[in-house]
């Protein structure tokens, strides 16, 4: 579960994250990725079935690298 801080090495590339897995990983509140991902610094993912924006984990591999 990854509801608490999560190391970017548990992350795994093809599954998808919530906001709040994301930010968990990010170490960051909800509205600044909120923001980043309206900037587009941060891909998103828009879930049909459960209508929840999801990360995929190898675009959150992606910008922590860049971001750190």
């Amino acid at each position: 579960e990854l509801d608490k801080f999560v190391d970017i090495d548990a992350v795994k590339p093809r599954a998808l994250y919530t906001i709040n897995q994301t930010c968990s990983v990010l170490q960051c509140h909800r509205n600044s990725l909120r923001n980043w991902t309206a900037t587009g610094r941060i891909r998103a993912t828009f879930t049909k079935n459960t209508c929840r924006t999801m990360y995929l984990g190898s675009d959150i591999i992606k910008f922590y690298t860049e971001k750190m």
